[in-house]
This record gives C-alpha cells, structure tokens and sequence, in this order.
C-alpha cells in the first residue's frame, strides 16, 4: 500500500471522531435522552416510550463507527494495523470484522426498536417514508451478511461445509455487506435530514440544530467517500486468494473459536 493510501486511511476515523463531538453535541442540546411519555391521539392511555434520540444515536453510532470501522479493518488491517501500525493476522483481523459488525447488527436492532416503539405509542404509520424502507432494507442486507459470515466462515467446519462452497461464497458475502453498509451511511444521511424538518428555530430559518445537523450530513458523504477510495487501492481478490485466506483462517483460529 502506497504512503499516500496510508495518509487517506487516517481521515475515515478523523471524520467518524468529529461526527461523534457533533452527535454528542445535538444531544445535549436535545437534552439526551429524555424518559418520554404519551397518550395516544385516540385518547388512550398515557405510556412511557423510547425517545427519538436513541433511534438517531443508535443508528449514526452503528453505522459511521462500528460498520466503518469493520470495513476497514478487513480490507486494510492485514497491511496496515490501525492501533499499531503494523500488519495483524488474518484470523485476527477476522474477528475483529466478525465482532465490530456484529456490535452494528445489535445497535441496528435496537434502533429500529426505538424508533418503532416511539411511532406505536404515538401512532404514526410505520415505513411512511423513503428513510424509513432503505432503513428496512439495510437492516434486512445487514442481518444476511452476518448471517452468512457465522454460517459460511465462522461455523464454517462445525457444518462441514466445503472451501470450494466457501471461496464462492465470499464475494457476495463482501458485496451484500458493502451494499449494506453505503446504504447504511445514505439511510443515516435520509434520516437527519427528515429530522431537520422536524425542527423549527426560533430566530428563523436558521439556528444550531439545523447547521450542526446540515454539518453532519456532509461528513457522512464524506466519511463514504474516503472509504470508497480506500477500498478502490485495494487490490483484487481472486478465487484462490479466497481459499488460502480460508485455509489461513481455519489453522490460525482453532482453539479461538467454539
């Protein structure tokens, strides 16, 4: 990997770091996590629901950290450690990419519980807008991808399945997890931007919220962009390149793995 790849893999986590200071920074302008409670516009009784900010928390946590992080680490780690700086194991980075994405699938499950608990309580119609079904369809594309990484990869010789089965497996692994996770980033961009609707300011057509949020939209693109170039230096996995790096796997993790 070129100097000039190893300076631009260093602007994915600059962006994802600013994106937290300014989530964060939302949220306490929103007052965090407020406990909630609502009656029903029917009439009905009050109940206590989920705030809306964890949905948003949840999700923007899930996708431009733990689902960017998971990326790079497989496709750049084996190069060029991110904690070190120097090359990690291929079973190593394995788990790492298993595990960050799993922290993702689970904050995605819980986003999708908020944000489905909050429109219950006050009954609004769910999947009523373009966010609301990309966000399904990220969710669904996630949940395969894990799917068929635990199944095909990390449970692969318990199920004796075969490395030819494998080696064609992997590349639509590879490409049903990076369509989830550039979905993920537009779904969360779709997302602030209905959010931003929603406020209205005081002074006018202006004020922090909706700039900080107008912010935080542009560092998403931007996040995907610096990964999406990363991801083009990297070079071609061929067929055979999949059955040693399975063959690699399954040496160096036995004992790792149940």
């Amino acid at each position: 990997m070129t100097s000039h790849v190893h300076v631009v893999l260093v602007l994915p986590r600059l962006i994802y770091l600013v994106i937290l200071i300014l989530l964060f920074s939302l949220l306490n302008l929103w007052k965090w996590f407020p406990r909630e409670t609502a009656s029903a516009p029917s009439g009905g009784a009050k109940s206590t629901l989920w705030s809306f900010n964890l949905h948003m928390g949840f999700m923007i946590l899930a996708w431009t950290v733990f689902a960017t992080e998971g990326v790079l680490a497989y496709a750049t780690w084996e190069r060029s450690s991110f904690i070190c700086g120097q090359p990690t194991r291929h079973s190593r980075v394995k788990v790492i990419h298993a595990s960050l994405n799993f922290i993702c699938a689970v904050m995605t499950a819980m986003g999708l519980l908020a944000i489905f608990q909050n429109h219950a309580v006050k009954e609004i119609p769910p999947l009523c807008s373009a966010h609301s079904w990309l966000g399904i369809i990220t969710a669904s594309l996630t949940f395969i991808a894990a799917l068929a990484g635990t199944v095909f990869f990390l449970l692969a010789k318990k199920l004796g399945i075969s490395k030819d089965v494998r080696a064609r497996v992997a590349p639509w692994h590879r490409l049903v997890g990076l369509l989830a996770y550039f979905l993920g980033l537009a779904t969360c961009s779709l997302g602030i931007q209905e959010k931003q609707g929603f406020i209205t300011c005081a002074s006018g057509a202006y004020c922090l919220s909706k700039t900080l949020l107008t912010i935080l939209v542009i560092l998403v693109y931007a996040l995907g962009a610096c990964v999406a170039y990363v991801l083009s230096k990297e070079d071609r996995v061929t067929a055979g390149q999949l059955e040693r790096e399975i063959d690699i796997f399954e040496d160096a993790s036995e004992g790792l793995l149940p």
